[in-house]
């Protein structure tokens, strides 16, 4: 009975491995599809950085209106400490998504070379726990991208709102 119920399985699965790089790529793909949507309609996160360079140059040339006014000195060095901070901030997240999405390929690729492995564990009740833990991590790392992304896109849209509008003046 046991034979019977599982050949079935056995049968679908054996079809499945041979197919499946072509089936994650498709997962893959659609993610990337939708991470490059939010990467591309905007995000400018070097540019948003050397802007803000500029602007510390901006911000440090004497004029002769303020040169000797304290106040004028005062306020253009808090300035200049804000967007350092900001500066250096804003270096180390863009540094640690780029980490996130070099993981991401590489884990991604790791999992595609398991992933016969993965499909074989599905057909034994007692190995379904590794597909398990396999596909779930396959989705997580598949999607962290778009979630990544979108939360890319959506300071880039930010910073540039308040860039526009002028929100945060010195």
């Amino acid at each position: 009975y046991q034979a019977k119920k599982v050949l079935p399985l056995l049968i679908i699965i054996a079809l499945l491995i041979n197919f499946t790089p072509v089936l994650l790529g498709i997962v893959v793909d659609a993610s990337n599809i939708v991470m490059n949507y939010f990467l591309s309609s905007g995000f400018q996160g070097g540019s948003v950085l050397g802007t803000q360079l500029s602007n510390i140059g901006n911000l440090w040339k004497p004029t002769a209106e303020g040169f000797f006014n304290p106040a004028v000195q005062g306020n253009r060095f808090v300035a200049l400490l804000v967007v350092v901070f900001f500066n250096v901030i804003a270096a180390f997240i863009f540094f640690i998504f780029a980490a996130i999405f070099l993981m991401r390929y590489v884990t991604i690729w790791l999992l595609v070379i398991l992933s016969p492995i993965a499909f074989a564990s599905y057909i034994l009740p007692a190995t379904r726990g590794f597909w398990n833990k396999w596909w779930a991590q396959f989705l997580q790392w598949t999607f962290v991208g778009v979630t990544a992304g979108f939360y890319l896109y959506l300071a880039n849209q930010l910073i540039n709102l308040i860039i526009s509008e002028k929100a945060i003046t010195f």
